[in-house]
């Protein structure tokens, strides 16, 4: 169309100056007539009217080329310039039966019209591809997704499996491990090496085991989960409590591999065997407890196990051993009894901490006869045993039931009452016993405490001989002050031969002493008297003194001579804290304290009778120093 238009210019162009030219050679021709006046000739006239013709002729060729050619030519490069190939909807061009272009145009119409039938064509296709495109993309964020989904979940796995906490194996289709992890390697103690390719069951489990192990993996293998408690060997042999779990790797119904995972119970079943045995046992003997006693009398109670005897034993002198030894030598007290009710009793016979100091045995088929043996043999095996310096002593009674009828209960009673019985008689002698063994101990342990009591004795014995007591109670009063310090075996030995003064708190423990050896000597029935004089021999006469304050009168007399002869002996001899003060000087410490720390009636009895000094020389001396 641009040609056409550049090409109709230049003709135009071309007539335009044709015509010019024409006139102007007309004028060179006409221009002479004129001016000579001539005029026109006809030759002339002629040609003006031919090239007046031509004129018109051109311009009305022009005319008609503008109106049927260039006017339709231009308005159809118009439309075709306003048409868009993204518009299925083109508008057609109007054709004039009467335009030269008609032919033209409804060419164009059929074009345009071919163009709209396959733009819309390729809009519908466009449409169909985006949204294959679309789908296209979808499925393939879905596959990403998909893919990255997988890989999230392999490192997952990888990372559980190789961070769980329980043992995994992971077996193929031929039941052969293919990989094991860390927790494994540390329970069992076998490397990936070492079970590669391997049938565990033939490798973890005892020879006497494995048709067990294996009847599970045959279970595994058939598509079904377990899970149980059982043992598997570690590479050493050693036997591991685990619990184990199957799981079968399914593809559809075809089992194509499988997980065996363990983990370590050993921890728990320890706790739980702890638990059972602490509930039916001792936790210090290790017999069993009371509890456990009282179910067993009640299944044991029948008539295929008459007679049935019930033997009931007690330890004698466990508290004075507390008292004076501390809880850990009663322990131990405890412990050799059980030991020795072990030796003696059988198998099947029942042996049971019935509380304290008590043990109880039910022997089954067992009459008196029988019995009687039974505690003989008790006693032969304590009275060879000892601790350090206690002998065991144990007083025992029995009761058998020899028809179904009778009540079990009262049978107990009756072993019961004898053993009580038995340790009327028995116990204070034991006692007796572990007193003086409790003195020897504390002899032993601090040779200067058995001096200083030998020599408390002697002075007391004086003191009192010099009072008017009689032989008997003088004899008392010894025996007195050789036990006074008693409570001082419960005292730590570092504080009795301590070279410095004491601390607060470590004086407070010194001073312990007289409610300890009060403890142990009333433990001794015909020891209470001295036990009460043990209480009170560091009270002071005006009060001052431990662990009650009492005062005056209100002190035993034996207690306030017992402290004059403590006193005077402890001042007079070397102590660790301090060298010996001479008798001089210790008496008139004691005048100087008389009526204050002392009793004043017995002080000036000891200084005058006993130490055979003058009392009111030394009141001189003393007020002389003052």
């Amino acid at each position: 169309m641009k040609l056409a238009s550049v090409l109709y210019k230049l003709l135009m162009t071309a007539i335009v100056l044709s015509i010019l030219a024409v006139v102007g050679y007309s004028y060179r021709f006409l221009a002479p007539g004129a001016e000579s006046g001539t005029g026109f000739s006809p030759m002339m006239t002629a040609y003006l009217v031919i090239l007046v013709l031509m004129t018109l002729l051109g311009m009305l060729s022009i005319l008609y080329h503008r109106r049927f050619y260039i006017k339709p030519l231009r308005a159809v490069e118009d439309h075709i310039r306003k048409v868009d190939l993204n518009n299925p909807e083109l508008e057609m061009l109007e054709v004039n039966e009467a335009s030269k272009l008609s032919e033209l145009m409804a060419g164009i119409n059929m074009l345009l019209y071919r163009i709209r039938h396959n733009s819309r064509e390729y809009k519908k296709d466009q449409n169909k591809l985006k949204a294959m495109n679309q789908k296209l993309e979808e499925s393939l964020f879905i596959s990403q997704s998909a893919q990255n989904g997988i890989m999230l979940q392999k490192n997952q796995f990888e990372a559980l499996f190789k961070n769980s906490t329980d043992a995994i194996l992971i077996l193929n289709h031929h039941r052969q491990v293919v990989d094991l992890n860390e927790r494994f390697v540390q329970l069992f103690g076998y490397y990936h090496e070492d079970l590669r390719f391997k049938e565990p069951d033939a490798i973890l489990t005892e020879p006497s085991k494995f048709e067990d192990a294996k009847s599970l993996t045959d279970k595994l293998f058939k598509g079904e989960a377990f899970e149980l408690e059982t043992e598997r060997l570690n590479n050493t042999g050693a036997v591991r409590e685990v619990s184990m779990k199957g799981v079968p790797v399914l593809i559809g119904d075809e089992v194509i591999g499988a997980y065996q995972i363990f983990n370590d119970i050993s921890v728990r079943k320890r706790s739980e065997y702890e638990l059972r045995f602490l509930s039916y046992h001792d936790q210090l003997t290790g017999l069993y407890n009371r509890r456990f006693f009282e179910v067993e009398m009640d299944r044991l109670d029948t008539e295929r196990n008459l007679p049935l005897t019930i033997l009931m034993c007690d330890v004698n002198g466990l508290k004075i051993t507390n008292d004076a030894f501390g809880h850990r030598m009663g322990d131990r007290l405890l412990v050799k009894t059980a030991d020795i009710l072990r030796s003696v009793c059988r198998s099947e016979d029942i042996i049971a901490r019935w509380g304290g100091d008590e043990f109880v045995v039910l022997l089954p088929k067992t009459d008196q006869k029988t019995a009687l043996e039974v505690v003989e043999r008790i006693k032969q095996a304590s009275f060879n045993e000892k601790i350090d310096s206690i002998m065991i002593s144990i007083s025992i009674g029995f009761s058998v039931k020899h028809e179904s009828d009778e009540l079990t209960q009262e049978v107990f009673k009756d072993a019961e009452n004898m053993m009580y019985s038995n340790k009327l008689y028995e116990g204070p002698s034991m006692r007796g016993q572990i007193v003086q063994a409790i003195l020897n101990t504390l002899h032993e342990k601090n040779p200067r405490e058995e001096l200083h009591s030998r020599r408390v004795s002697q002075l007391c014995g004086a003191l009192g001989s010099a009072y008017g007591f009689m032989n008997t109670r003088v004899e008392a009063l010894k025996t007195f002050g050789l036990m006074h310090d008693i409570g001082k075996i419960a005292i730590y030995e570092h504080l009795l031969n301590k070279s410095g003064s004491l601390s607060d708190d470590e004086w407070l423990e010194m001073k312990r002493h007289p409610e300890i050896g009060y403890r142990i000597l009333s433990a001794v029935n015909d020891m209470s008297e001295i036990a009460d004089l043990t209480l009170a021999h560091h009270e002071n006469w005006d009060g001052t003194g431990y662990p009650k304050g009492l005062r005056g009168d209100q002190i035993p007399l034996e207690s306030r001579m017992i402290q004059l002869a403590d006193a005077y002996d402890a001042m007079t001899c070397d102590r660790p804290y301090r060298s010996a003060l001479s008798p001089e000087t210790a008496v008139n410490e004691i005048i100087k304290n008389s009526g204050k720390q002392f009793d004043p009636v017995l002080s000036r009895l000891f200084v005058e009778e006993v130490l055979k000094m003058s009392w009111y020389d030394r009141s001189e001396i003393i007020c002389q120093t003052q």
